[in-house]
């Protein structure tokens, strides 16, 4: 996938539940300059908390991951 059909966003793992981990999107200093800033749901929100489905149990709370999510 091209960097140009994909918004990757830093976040930590703020809970998880059955089959979910909920993930806080941290706010960068480059997001005021990103070229997608006009179509990124990231930036539409103040809490800025994306549910994952996820049933792997490889991530714990706290842990810092990486969020790419394809337009």
């Amino acid at each position: 996938m091209s960097s140009s059909n994909c918004i990757e966003q830093e976040g930590y793992i703020e809970s998880i539940g059955k089959g979910v981990v909920n993930v806080r999107i941290l706010q960068l200093s480059a997001c005021s300059t990103c070229h997608s800033k006009e179509s990124c749901t990231f930036l539409g929100t103040e809490k800025r908390i994306i549910t994952i489905n996820d049933h792997s149990g490889q991530y714990t709370k706290g842990d810092r991951v990486s969020v790419s999510v394809s337009k």
